[in-house]
């Protein structure tokens, strides 16, 4: 760990007891940041001793991974300032080490409680909503859910992972298998109100997108009450050169990359430079334009069918698709262009056997495993 101290008023022979107390405290701190001490942690610090009083203040910056973290005590025992201060850079490292992991919401009883999907309304009393009105059971629309389940998934997972990209969405907002989970739920609570023109699968669609653009809305709150934290910028000590930390629930856009099966290894290269690009393209459409190419090219509906999952006109999304495909076209690629019916054919995303077995469970009235 770099760590550089100043001091204001001390003698020379305080500072040298000092300057050894603190670099013990700095070793400390640096053996319980983790990961974050992988990424040449650094301590920038200030003692100033009162010219009149026997007073110590000391001041630190702990720099992180991307962040700053500030602390400040004053009091008469210099030792005990500074050990307090190192107390309080740790708490705040731990807890931006936890937003990092995403530990605050990656558990899943206290995830499936924010969702607002523990339970199935109505099925474990015997009840129906009063509200909701169903006129299906659990287990009957489960059945009608169940062929549409790899679809809504790889929708999920493409979806969410473009939002990440461009920062619509933090890791720590929504994974694919709690989206789909919610989608299945909202979808017994509002079966009375499925449109008519749509089939089930094409309304799993609609149903995602929707509890998708309110996951946006609250994760751009959410980051409001975040930035209000006080972080002071130092210009000494350049932060820019750290690589970004990423937790394993991070969404990646090479995840999204396939090449077709038995394909000789020169032709398999091309098409994995080719899908490389195509996804940093799908990313940077407008939000729009994807999801029309999503549900079209990824989905297989037709434009109609689009038009109506998105609530649109159909005239729109054919402009939307033949002007996402012109984008696409344009960027360079191995190949000499991307073709977008191609981004989605390649590699198909399947609903994982537990989240299966865990709505099936939930839809039965069985009780999951924790």
């Amino acid at each position: 760990m770099r760590i550089h101290v100043s001091y204001q008023g001390l003698e020379k022979k305080n500072k040298k007891s000092l300057n050894g107390f603190i670099r013990e405290q700095a070793e400390k701190l640096e053996e319980k940041l983790g990961p974050l001490a992988d990424h040449d942690p650094g301590i920038k610090a200030t003692v100033q001793k009162h010219s009149k009083k026997p007073r110590y203040r000391f001041g630190a910056n702990l720099h992180v991974l991307h962040k700053i973290i500030s602390a400040e005590e004053e009091g008469e025992d210099a030792f005990a300032v500074i050990r307090e201060v190192f107390s309080e850079l740790e708490r705040q490292a731990q807890r931006y080490k936890s937003r990092l992991k995403n530990e605050h919401l990656w558990k899943r009883k206290a995830r499936r409680k924010q969702l607002g999907a523990s339970t199935v309304p109505g099925e474990t009393t015997g009840q129906t909503s009063a509200t909701a009105q169903p006129h299906e059971t659990a287990a009957s629309l489960l059945e009608q859910i169940t062929p549409c389940l790899d679809d809504l998934y790889d929708f999920a997972v493409r979806e969410i992972t473009y939002l990440q990209a461009v920062d619509d969405l933090r890791p720590s907002d929504i994974l694919p298998d709690e989206l789909v989970d919610a989608v299945v739920v909202s979808a017994y609570e509002k079966q009375a109100q499925k449109p008519e023109e749509l089939d089930m699968r094409a309304w799993l669609h609609q149903l995602a997108i929707d509890l998708l653009d309110e996951e946006v809305g609250r994760s751009m709150e959410r980051r409001k009450a975040i930035s209000l934290e006080t972080v002071i910028e130092d210009e000494d000590i350049d932060t820019d050169i750290y690589e970004f930390y990423q937790p394993d629930e991070v969404l990646k856009l090479e995840d999204l990359i396939g090449t077709p099966e038995q394909l000789p290894e020169v032709e398999a290269k091309i098409v994995h430079a080719e899908q490389s690009q195509a996804q940093q393209g799908v990313a940077r459409l407008p939000r729009t334009w994807r999801r029309a190419v999503l549900l079209h090219h990824g989905a297989g509906f037709p434009v109609e069918t689009v038009a109506a999952i998105m609530r649109t006109e159909t005239a729109m999304i054919q402009e939307l698709l033949a002007i996402a495909a012109r984008f696409l076209n344009d960027m360079p690629a191995a190949s000499g262009g991307i073709s977008v019916e191609r981004i989605f054919t390649v590699r198909r995303l399947k609903c994982p056997a537990p989240l299966h077995t865990e709505l099936e469970n939930k839809f039965s009235g069985k009780k999951g495993p924790d």
